[in-house]
């Protein structure tokens, strides 16, 4: 059986950072061709939303007898995460005296993913075993697992180059992707 969940984005980083370098005391002089890097901390908080696990069984001869579908959703069920900090670096480079192109990147934060409710397939399959998600044995389901979301962003800044105080508003993209996921060896079994 393989279990898919629909979490939602996993992680919104707060990024308190890029605002540091935008009132740092000693980079005033930040016009065309200046680069600035700012080393600081994020604090990810996950957003998530996940509803209930949906199993997908591969076919077996098996299954017709015990009524048992090709997916199942189990009610009650859900994954949560933990918050994580981190290291981050925000690296800036000024086009001209209000546009900047930044980049931001950190050390990538580990997480650990804790399920909830119980895997029950339906029908008589039932009763031949659950999964209790909220087994101690099983906590937590993911043990780890690392997110990489490196971001770049354009910037507009206001005010002269030479000003004390330079707000900014600025867009841009993110691409998140997770790697060295550990499962909880009981759960896998």
């Amino acid at each position: 059986m393989k279990t898919k969940n629909k979490m939602g984005k996993l992680a919104r980083a707060t990024a308190g950072v890029a605002l540091l370098g935008a009132v740092t005391s000693g980079a005033y002089a930040q016009k065309a061709g200046d680069n600035v890097v700012t080393l600081g901390w994020f604090h990810i908080m996950p957003q998530d939303s996940s509803t209930p696990m949906t199993t997908y069984v591969s076919p077996q001869p098996i299954d017709t007898p015990l009524r048992l579908p090709s997916a199942f959703t189990s009610q009650g069920t859900g994954l949560s995460t933990n918050n994580a900090d981190t290291l981050g670096l925000v690296f800036s480079h000024f086009l001209t005296d209000h546009i900047a192109l930044t980049t931001v990147a950190g050390v990538p934060p580990t997480f650990k993913i804790r399920g909830r409710g119980a895997i029950v397939p339906p029908g008589p399959a039932g009763a031949l075993g659950t999964e209790n998600l909220d087994d101690p044995a099983n906590e937590p389901i993911v043990k780890s697992v690392r997110q990489w979301s490196p971001a770049m962003m354009i910037q507009y800044y206001f005010n002269s180059a030479t000003a004390r105080f330079r707000p900014f508003v600025g867009i841009g993209i993110s691409y998140n992707f997770f790697t060295n996921l550990e499962l909880n060896p009981n759960f896998v079994t």
